[in-house]
């Protein structure tokens, strides 16, 4: 979604090229389901729609048709909604969203399975909203804007590494007078008056007449006094958090093949493993995962010759590990990854 930060950019009269250079990913990415059995999904949408084709005659036409709706839904978030609250599911109610009321009550797995009958067509569609918060099947189907997003918009990378994009946005801060606080904890935040007050910091006091908190919400309320918070523990032990994640960083000591730099790896049931993170918080015992192989496309974020990689498993967010249970995961996802590209 390179428009988001090309608009944050603009409104300071930059582009992001003042800061980062983008390569737009050919595949996009690439997706395993069995050994040596992978589908690429190229930047052409052309060539999208020729690989729909070749698993379902005829898919493509239904592909069209949702990603034309998807299109329609993505410039109503991205136009309108990101830049309201997010108090009230009622900001969502617009004329633009009205005459899509059945989005809303239909999921986004219904809506695919009703119109695909191929499994891996079928996941290509689902995945993109796995870490929303919950199942496809959960999702409401107006959320395909991720896969219009996904496909038509393209798949991209900050070369250098995506700090260059941080680097960017810190840069243009500091050209505008901002100061940086780095290894600040934040413990606290300060009100007067039933007024923000401030914040504290490593023990020491910060006054301020705003502040805003770019933090998870549960954990911004934990910083105030239970007295001003919106919502009690209560309500957040009922509720169903997104995903969190094992991460493995890993370098490799040779340049790797039949990987792109974006490889999912869909060898093992999708339901069983959305269930152990929504409906059965617990570790998998096979679960999907998605690796990054960066140096794929950028040379310089690794040695001549070698390659480095970011292994992410979803998970329930809550889950206590030890290293053991990181043993385990890291040997079973190598192997597989081996055997399942050769």
């Amino acid at each position: 979604m390179p428009d988001v930060m090309e608009n944050f950019f603009g409104d300071f009269c930059k582009k992001s090229s003042d800061f980062y250079q983008l390569i737009r990913l050919d595949p996009g990415y690439e997706i395993y389901f069995d050994r040596k059995d992978s589908v690429k999904l190229p930047a052409d949408f052309k060539e999208i729609e020729n690989t729909f084709e070749r698993y379902e005659p005829g898919s493509s036409r239904f592909l069209n048709r949702f990603l034309k709706e998807a299109e329609y839904n993505y410039h109503i978030v991205m136009d309108k909604v990101v830049h309201r609250p997010g108090k009230s599911p009622l900001e969502l109610i617009m004329p633009e969203t009205l005459g899509r009321v059945l989005q809303f009550v239909t999921s986004l797995s219904y809506t695919v399975h009703r119109n695909l009958k191929t499994e891996r067509l079928r996941q290509i569609l689902e995945f993109p909203v796995l870490f929303l918060g919950a199942k496809p099947s959960d999702i409401p189907s107006f959320y395909r804007f991720m896969n219009y997003a996904d496909m038509k918009l393209g798949t991209w990378h900050v070369q250098g590494g995506m700090y260059r994009m941080v680097g960017g946005i810190k840069k243009l801060a500091e050209e505008l007078g901002v100061r940086f606080l780095t290894s600040a904890t934040v413990e606290k935040i300060l009100v007067h008056n039933r007024k923000v007050s401030g914040i504290r910091i490593n023990g020491q006091s910060y006054p301020a007449r705003l502040v805003i908190s770019g933090a998870d919400y549960h954990h911004t309320e934990l910083l105030l006094k239970e007295e001003y918070r919106n919502y009690p523990e209560s309500y957040w032990e009922k509720r169903v958090m997104a995903p969190s994640a094992m991460l493995f960083y890993i370098g490799f000591n040779k340049k790797l093949k039949n990987v792109s730099h974006h490889t999912l790896f869909f060898d093992t049931n999708f339901e069983q493993h959305a269930w152990k993170i929504y409906n059965d918080p617990g570790w998998p015992s096979r679960p999907l995962f998605y690796a990054s192989f960066p140096s794929i496309t950028d040379p310089e974020l690794a040695p001549e010759g070698k390659e480095v990689a970011i292994i992410l498993i979803p998970v329930a967010s809550g889950l206590r590990d030890n290293a053991q249970l990181k043993e385990f995961y890291f040997r079973q996802i190598l192997t597989r990854m081996e055997l399942l590209t050769g």
